[in-house]
C-alpha cells in the first residue's frame, strides 16, 4: 500500500516539475547532445565506410567474405550442429 502512494507522489511531483524552465531547459540540452552525437556518429560510419575492406581484411583476415553464410544459415534451420568444443554442441 505504500508503494502506491509513493508512485502517485511521484506522479504528482513530476507533473509539477517537467514544466518547469529548468527541466525544460534540460530536455532542450539532452536533445542538443543526442543529435550531436546522432552527427558523430553518422559522421564515424561514413569515414569508416572507405577503410571497411582494409579494415576487415587486417581483422579477419583476406578470407573474411560472406561467401560461408548461406550453409550456415541452412545448418542453423535444419538443426543442425554448427559448433562442436568438446562435449559440448552449439546450435
Amino acid at each position: 500500500m505504500g508503494e502506491l502512494h509513493a508512485r502517485d507522489l511521484w506522479t504528482l511531483v513530476r507533473a509539477s516539475v517537467e514544466v518547469t524552465p529548468s527541466a525544460l531547459q534540460d530536455l532542450a540540452r539532452v536533445d542538443a547532445v543526442i543529435a550531436a552525437r546522432r552527427t558523430r556518429s553518422e559522421q564515424f560510419f561514413a569515414d569508416a565506410a572507405g577503410e571497411w575492406d582494409a579494415t576487415r581484411s587486417a581483422l579477419f583476415g583476406a578470407r573474411s567474405d560472406l561467401a560461408a553464410w548461406p550453409r550456415v544459415v541452412e545448418l542453423l534451420r535444419a538443426g543442425e550442429p554448427l559448433i562442436e568444443i568438446g562435449r559440448r554442441v552449439v546450435t
